[in-house]
């Protein structure tokens, strides 16, 4: 009983400290989404849209919270099923692609200058062939330019990822057992659901790895970025301490000791995270219980370890160790 009249005494402690000095009030991280939010707005074009992303755009303002730009070309989009003649549509081939991505077929001429990788399948969109049309019309530029899967940045100008973006027609069939899965605590709930299927799916140019290393030139990835700040933004604000306790204890201890060679990064802790909320049903979201719930959370984590296996939040089958 004393143990745990500490725990909590320390755990209020704690998530006093962390609203004043760490992540904020809640009135302060409604602030800062809602700055992310007016710079997409201003930021939609004919043919393009930006779209913020990253522990900034989710209303963090960590040490090393990274900000990513994904630019959304709207000129293009995906279909698993061949629609009436239109311009920029591109077929989803998963049959051929490993699980959680993707090859996109061209059906008819792309309008702006990229040119697909002809195959005995047809002609297919590579992740390459948009880096190549953009580093060419970079120009003498191309150098000051660094790729990190799917993003490129200039880190002498700004510590900025940026990613460019295709967005699927409909949820896809790969991540549909996700609407209607069971869900012990009734997280996320119907209607953040419904407004799942508006925000919907994008592919980011990244293929999966070989045993060599080498990622896939003719494979996209699945994003659920835009799912997933909408699942970020659910979450009340103690929930949002602990996702923040899980990526500063990712940040300052484990990757700093080198404890797991690396091997976990941020987005483990946001999966982490998100199963939990989703099927931890006897958890009790308070201020006091804030050690409590992130040692839960450790054990889970501990447990995926030891199988070897972390299950994408979208697409279970799908091992994001590897």
């Amino acid at each position: 009983m004393q143990n745990t009249l500490e725990m909590e005494a320390y755990s209020i402690r704690l998530y006093q400290y962390m609203c004043d000095a760490v992540v904020g009030s809640e009135k302060t991280v409604r602030k800062r989404r809602l700055l992310y939010k007016l710079l997409d707005d201003i930021s939609n074009e004919k043919q393009y849209s930006i779209i913020s992303s990253g522990s900034k755009a989710e209303g963090l303002d960590l040490p090393g919270s990274d900000f990513d730009m994904m630019i959304l070309m709207k000129e293009y989009e995906g279909y698993e099923d061949k629609p009436r003649d239109r311009k920029g549509v591109l077929i989803l081939d998963t049959e051929n692609a490993a699980l959680g991505f993707t090859m996109l077929k061209v059906v008819h001429d792309l309008s702006s200058p990229f040119y697909p990788t002809r195959t005995m399948n047809g002609k297919y969109l590579s992740n390459r062939d948009l880096f190549d049309f953009l580093f060419d019309s970079l120009g003498s530029m191309e150098s000051l330019y660094e790729v990190h899967g799917p993003s490129f940045c200039i880190p002498r100008l700004m510590d900025i990822d940026n990613v460019i973006c295709i967005r699927c027609h409909a949820w896809q069939s790969v991540a549909r057992q996700w609407l209607s899965r069971y869900r012990p605590t009734g997280w996320p709930s119907e209607y953040i659901i419904s407004n799942a299927l508006l925000q919907g799916i994008l592919l980011v140019p990244v293929g999966s790895k070989s045993a060599c290393g080498e990622g896939n030139p003719l494979e996209w990835r699945f994003s659920f970025s835009l799912v997933e700040k909408l699942l970020v933004y659910s979450l009340n604000h103690c929930q949002l301490l602990y996702y923040s306790l899980l990526k500063i204890w990712l940040k300052e201890i484990v990757n700093e000791d080198n404890v797991l060679n690396k091997t976990l990064c941020s987005y483990h802790m946001k999966t982490l995270m998100f199963w939990i909320v989703e099927e931890s049903e006897n958890l009790n979201w308070i201020p006091q219980n804030l050690l409590h719930c992130f040692l839960v959370c450790l054990k889970r984590l501990q447990y995926w370890i030891i199988c070897e296996y972390i299950p994408n939040f979208f697409i279970p089958e799908q091992n994001m160790i590897h």
